[in-house]
């Protein structure tokens, strides 16, 4: 399994550098270039109401190719995940986690939603979440659970 993470790096460390062009997915072209800079909120309401793809589509990696958390063990995730979080990065994709959220759990949560679907745009990031802010049944754990914060500051 070490070679075959080994290679799944060099993978992702390819598709980091090779960031596909965002017009694939959208225009970014929100400006009216007649007026001025003006925003065209038509184009940017037809971007977000539709073409999301998936994510392994966006960065063309396939789920499959990324091998299950109970298949690996804690240093094989320890060394593919910096190279998953670098990819979606340059995707302008930014993972939200509570921190002391293990590795192994953020390995195992981003696998589960390769598959969604997400808005890939040059203009700003897309933030992906992973706790819907309900305490009782945070994925995290009472322990990691922001939610509490979150309700404390209301």
């Amino acid at each position: 399994m070490n070679r075959y993470i080994h290679q799944l790096i060099e993978d992702l460390d390819e598709a980091t550098l090779h960031v596909q062009d965002a017009s694939e997915f959208c225009s970014d072209n929100f400006f009216d270039e007649d007026e001025n800079d003006i925003i065209d909120f038509e184009l940017f309401e037809a971007i977000l109401e539709g073409k999301e793809k998936p994510l392994s589509q966006i960065v063309g990696i396939e789920r499959d190719l990324l091998p299950p958390a109970n298949r690996l063990n804690a240093q094989q995730i320890d060394s593919l995940y910096p190279h998953i979080e670098d990819l979606l990065f340059s995707y302008n994709f930014d993972l939200n986690f509570p921190d002391g959220v293990s590795t192994e759990l953020k390995y195992s949560m981003i696998r589960d939603i390769w598959e969604d679907k997400f808005l890939y745009s040059s203009m700003g990031f897309c933030t992906i979440d992973f706790c819907d802010y309900d305490c009782d049944f945070c994925p995290f754990g009472s322990e990691l659970c922001s939610c509490k914060k979150l309700d404390e500051m209301e």
